[in-house]
Order: C-alpha cells, then structure tokens, then sequence
C-alpha cells in the first residue's frame, strides 16, 4: 500500500523465506514527474504448515495470496492560480 506520493524515481524488490514453507517477495515502482506521480506495487505470499508428525496439515493451514495496485497522485487539481 503506497500512502504518500513518490517524489523520486525508483524501484525496491524484496524475496524473503521462512519456517513451515513460508515464502514471499514484494515489489515496488514509482515514477515522478512535474505535477504528479504513478507506482505500482505486488505482494504475493505464500505458507504451508506441517502437522506434529512432519506429515503436511489438511490445507486449512495453507494460505496463497497474491496482492496487487497501481496508483496515481495528481498534484494541484481543481486549484486556481
């Protein structure tokens, strides 16, 4: 989720792993311009956990998530000069 408007050009990628099968990467991207910016973002995600006997649980305990948005700030409208 992007709450302020970007106000430099760039892009962040971040891979991460864990216990019980846990996976997940999130991607970032911004471009500012004169009077305004665009970004878009992903987060898919990812886990599977193991019961006590290291067999995999019933898929209860699975979850696969996939998170996506673009936006745009647009500074200055409907303002008078």
């Amino acid at each position: 989720m992007v709450t302020k408007r970007p106000i430099n050009t760039g892009g962040e990628l971040d891979l991460s792993t864990g216990t019980f099968g846990h996976r997940r990467a999130a991607a970032y991207g911004s471009k500012a311009f004169t009077g305004g910016a665009l970004v878009a973002d992903a987060a898919p995600a990812a886990a599977r956990q193991r019961g006590p006997d290291r067999r995999w649980a019933q898929s209860i305990h699975r979850f696969d998530r996939k998170l996506a948005g673009l936006g745009a700030f647009i500074d200055d409208v409907g303002a008078s000069g």
